[in-house]
């Protein structure tokens, strides 16, 4: 995602592939855990009949899975170490309370760079739910832990808020949208530059807090925190480009006399919905274009990986926004449901997977309010006779298996290739597999860490598993080792196996064949989701006419699906969710536009 090819997720989201960066690559994609965001997969997104959120991994709680069945494998940490509620004095943007008051890891634990565990009880034990079965006090409340998907080792944890903690948070949150509202242009934009310099002033330690909960290797979380700066940057720019329109009202006969003009005003309080895989940089885009617009915003991290931006929010109220302008809480699905019906919210962005967009967007019509859903994909990248096989393969490693360990909502999820260079192209891809590094995500030589959880890794197994059973053959990778998966290659994919439509959220890389281009068009548009599509050829007429057929948001040529800049429209079509992300859409959609009409302005 900087300019160059980048693995952002359901985004959103990015560890940046840059030309200079590619292997020895969202997450990226979003997405494993898409409104949590991803892992998603069938089992991920279960949506209870009531409508309740998805577990799923894309979900902003990420695989937030049902309270009571938080284990240190889900590693379900609250979505943020600053999951407040309305405090008793100073802003919740500000402090980090329990929501009856009781600070709680407050400040910036000397040990959060490093893994040591922040905030954690004494005398408690090891599992990852905390709750103290003698009160039933809310201040006494259950804790989600947050550990390292590939140690084990704890990390920090925060509080499980629940719907009447919300509550408060939204009140409060009145209070700082009337104050954004009320900043100018330059002073908003003046404030967003501010975060994104305290933020670049922490640059490597919020990369290292953020390789140690999600997994991602190191070089790579440097580069999502890099993009992070850069949006808050952007936004900065955007906030004082919020022009209106003069309309001609010439135009109608009658009116010849009269003057309109249309002015931008913000939304109100948006909630973003932030997933785990790219959680720094997509919480950017829905943060900083909320800020920017003059909105007020309550976020919800990811319940696995909260700790990067816990110590954001930190920064953000260092920068000296309005108070409660900015809040985060923390939580499951009762936390994301609240914030999808609750009086007091103008707008929810999501990123997360497809099932839990559908329960949020379901939660939300019953007020109205506006819905932002940036879900999953299951992009294709199709590699024609006179491709160059080098490259191709390289955009699958670089775009599947060494990006986001295979969890980004835009990464290279399914590939066709033409039968005169299929066995060319596979060769190349074995070869460049073979050479990645998988191991311990803050080794500066890695390539490919653990997944989000042990059990995401199970699911991408068991994908795999499905996938070989309906005859397509396992050429490279496939042993798992606790949330570890060796890099995938498949050869020989049946195109009408359903595990093939599925989106596998891991570091998979399944090869069908195909005889006519059209013939790979027409495969790659069978499945639901329309985020990117690639195509691999010499032939610009061929090129043009393959784009222009393929129903999707994006398409790349000769390069990787996994790309994703910031000031590009970012999205996809039928269940990816039809909208768009990025610097110059996004700002726009967190206003509302005004008409004022003068009567009798021209003599």
């Amino acid at each position: 995602m900087t300019g160059n090819q980048t693995a952002n997720g359901c985004g959103p989201v990015n560890g940046r592939i840059q030309e200079d960066d590619r292997i020895p690559e969202d997450n990226r994609t979003p997405e494993d855990n898409r409104i949590p965001e991803d892992d998603r997969t069938p089992e991920d997104d279960r949506i209870p009949e009531d409508d309740r959120i998805p577990e799923d991994d894309r979900i902003p709680e990420d695989d937030r899975i049902p309270e009571d069945d938080r284990t240190p494998e889900d590693g379900r940490a609250p979505e943020d170490g600053r999951a407040m509620s309305r405090p008793a004095s100073g802003s919740a943007s500000q402090t980090t309370r329990h929501p009856a008051g009781q600070p709680i890891a407050a400040g910036r634990p000397p040990g959060r760079a490093t893994g040591k565990p922040m905030g954690q009880p004494s005398g408690r034990p090891a599992d990852d739910t905390h709750q103290d079965v003698n009160s039933n006090s809310r201040s006494e409340r259950m804790s989600i832990v947050v550990r390292n998907p590939g140690t084990g080792e704890h990390l920090g944890e925060v509080p499980d808020l629940d719907a009447r903690d919300v509550a408060e948070v939204v009140e409060a949150a009145q209070e700082g949208q009337r104050a954004m509202a009320a900043l100018p242009a330059h002073r908003r934009a003046e404030l967003l530059l501010a975060v994104a310099g305290l933020i670049e002033a922490e640059q490597e330690d919020l990369a290292k807090l953020l390789a140690a909960e999600n997994g991602k290797p190191i070089v790579q979380t440097r580069g999502e925190v890099a993009a992070a700066i850069r949006i808050f940057r952007g936004y900065a720019g955007e906030a004082t480009r919020l022009f209106g329109r003069q309309i001609p009202l010439d135009a109608v006969p009658g009116l010849e006399r009269h003057l309109a003009v249309t002015t931008r005003e913000p939304l109100g309080v948006v909630a973003a919905l932030v997933p785990f895989n790219y959680p720094v940089e997509l919480y950017a885009h829905k943060a900083a274009a909320a800020l920017a617009a003059g909105n007020a915003v309550i976020v919800q991290p990811p319940a696995k990986c909260p700790l990067a931006l816990t110590r954001v929010a930190e920064l953000i109220a260092a920068a000296g926004l309005p108070k409660h302008a900015h809040q985060l809480v923390t939580g499951g699905v009762a936390v994301s449901q609240a914030l999808a019906t609750l009086p007091g919210v103008a707008a929810v962005s999501l990123t997360g997977s497809t099932a839990a967009g559908r329960a949020i967007a379901t939660l939300a019509a019953g007020s109205l309010r506006k819905v932002f859903l940036e879900l999953g994909g299951n992009d294709a990248l199709i590699v024609c006779d006179d491709a160059d096989p080098e490259e191709a393969a390289k955009a699958v490693v670089l775009g599947r298996l060494a990006r986001g360990n295979g969890q980004i909502c835009c990464a290279v999820k399914r590939v066709y290739a033409q039968d005169g260079i299929h066995d060319a192209f596979l060769a190349s891809l074995l070869a460049q597999t073979a050479k990645l590094v998988v191991g311990d995500q803050l080794q500066e030589s890695t390539d490919v860490g653990p997944l989000i959880t042990e059990d995401a890794a199970e699911r991408v197994s068991a994908a795999v598993e499905r996938l070989v059973e309906d005859g397509a053959g396992l050429v490279a990778g496939g042993a798992r080792r606790g949330a570890f998966v060796d890099p995938v290659v498949l050869t020989e994919v049946p195109a009408t196996s359903p595990a093939f439509a599925e989106e596998i959220f891991g570091p998979v890389a399944p090869v069908a064949r195909f005889t006519d281009p059209m013939d790979a068009v027409r495969m790659a548009n069978e499945s639901p989701y329309g985020l990117h599509a690639a195509v691999f050829t010499r032939d610009v007429s061929r090129a043009f006419t393959l784009a222009r057929h393929l129903d999707v948001g994006g398409v790349v040529i000769n390069g990787s699906t996994a790309l994703r800049a910031e000031n590009l429209p970012f999205g996809g079509t039928k269940d990816t969710g039809g909208y768009r992300e990025g610097l110059h859409e996004t700002v726009l959609d967190f206003t509302r536009q005004k008409s004022i009409i003068v009567m009798e302005a021209f003599g």
